[in-house]
C-alpha cells in the first residue's frame, strides 16, 4: 500500500513537471492508445485551470491554444487533457478532447464535457461515451448520481434530468433560461 502511494506521488510529480510538454498540439476526441505520441510536442499553450475528482484519481487540465484566422486575428481553441493518477501502468493522457466549453466531474466515475453543439458523458472506468446532440449546457447535482441537460433551439429548449447511465428520468419542455 505504501509502495502504491509513493508511485502515485511520483506520477503526480512527473505530470506537473511535464505540463508544458504535454500541453502541446490539440487532438480532437482521441482517447488512450489511439492518441499518437505527437501530443507531447514542443508547442505551448496556456493551462487555464485544473480540476480533480473528489477521490483524487483523475486530474483534468483545461488548456487554451490560439488558432490564426483568415482575418489575421487569433481565436481561442479550448481543450482538456485528462490524467489517471492512480494507474501507474499507463503513462500519458487517459483522454484528450478539443473545443470544450465546460467540464465537470459527476461523482468519481463520470465526466461531463460540453461543446458548442453537444454534451458528452464520459465513463471514466470503461472509457466509453454517450453523446447528447443539441445539449449545450449541463449541471451536475451534487451528492447524487444525477445531472441536468439544457438543449438549444434544435432540441426545442428542453431540460432533461438524467442519471449517470445516461437514462432519461424527466423532461421539461420550452425552458428559456437555465
Amino acid at each position: 500500500c505504501h509502495k502504491m502511494s509513493v508511485i502515485s506521488l511520483l506520477v503526480e510529480f512527473l505530470t506537473i513537471l511535464c505540463l508544458p510538454v504535454m500541453a502541446g498540439r490539440e487532438l480532437s476526441t482521441l482517447t488512450l492508445d489511439k492518441a499518437p505520441e505527437s501530443y507531447a510536442t514542443g508547442e505551448f499553450c496556456n493551462i487555464t485551470s485544473t480540476m480533480m475528482s473528489k477521490d483524487g484519481r483523475w486530474l483534468l487540465l483545461r488548456k487554451c491554444d490560439y488558432m490564426p484566422s483568415d482575418t489575421g486575428e487569433s481565436t481561442p481553441k479550448n481543450g482538456i487533457l485528462l490524467f489517471d493518477l492512480r494507474n501507474a501502468h499507463r503513462s500519458g493522457c487517459a483522454a484528450v478532447r478539443g473545443m470544450v466549453n465546460a467540464a465537470a466531474f459527476a461523482g468519481n466515475t463520470h465526466l461531463l464535457l460540453s461543446t458548442s453543439d453537444k454534451t458528452e458523458l464520459f465513463d471514466l472506468k470503461k472509457y466509453t461515451s454517450i453523446y447528447f446532440n443539441g445539449a449545450i449546457e449541463f449541471k451536475v447535482i451534487e451528492n447524487t448520481d444525477l445531472f441536468i441537460l439544457h438543449y438549444n433551439e434544435e432540441g426545442k429548449y428542453r431540460l432533461e434530468l438524467r442519471d449517470l447511465n445516461g437514462s432519461l428520468l424527466n423532461v421539461i419542455n420550452d425552458v428559456s433560461r437555465f
